[in-house]
């Protein structure tokens, strides 16, 4: 399993990385949804996860302010990585303008393709 931005994947998981094991798994049910990375870390919140881990482009500013108002943890790191291999970084405002801009050039992009 490699890391994907939250728009994108196709599975979302819980695991522990202490024991390097997947937890839970489902469908990414943000794929369904036009505000994909709000709903992602959605549901991440709503499936108890004590931190957030998404690829560089998934915390636009929605979903920064929803896992921040959460109390979550919120961290990044580059797509393509296997999940295991991460070393993640903290979610900062620059990765948050930068996942926006993503965000916003996705959704124009699907509309007028």
């Amino acid at each position: 399993m490699k890391i994907q931005i939250f728009s994108k994947g196709e599975i979302m998981i819980l695991y522990d990385p202490e024991k390097k094991e997947v937890v839970y798994k489902e469908e990414n049910v943000a794929l369904k949804t036009p505000a994909r990375r709000p709903e992602a870390t959605k549901e991440c919140i709503k499936l108890k996860a004590d931190e957030i881990l998404g690829a560089h482009g998934s915390f636009c500013m929605p979903s920064y302010l929803i896992g921040k108002k959460a109390g979550k943890k919120l961290l990044f790191a580059e797509p393509g990585i296997k999940i295991f291999d991460v070393k993640p970084k903290e979610v900062t405002l620059s990765e948050v303008a930068y996942s926006s801009f993503i965000a916003m050039k996705e959704r124009i992009t699907e509309h007028h393709t």
